[in-house]
């Protein structure tokens, strides 16, 4: 059995919680288990709104993992 292997970017004011823009993950097999993985590693995030991203598309619910999907934590944003 191959290892899942992906990326997870922060963005904005979530570096300064977890101090990198990006971390290489493996055997995670879906969202919510990346999740978990980071609020235990960087527990200001339990605090800190954001959005969750796979592969460029804003997710609002648990989603499987295949190799080389890349996760990103948006924090929120105003536009204008």
């Amino acid at each position: 059995m191959s290892s899942i292997k992906i990326s997870v970017l922060f963005f904005g004011q979530i570096t300064d919680y977890t101090l990198v823009n990006r971390i290489e993950l493996n055997d995670f097999k879906d969202t919510d288990t990346v999740l978990h993985y980071l609020k235990t590693m960087f527990p200001r995030l339990k605090e800190s709104p954001y959005q969750l991203a796979l592969d460029k598309e804003i997710i609002h619910e648990n989603t499987l993992l295949t190799s080389h999907h890349t996760v990103a934590l948006l924090p929120p944003y105003a536009g204008g």
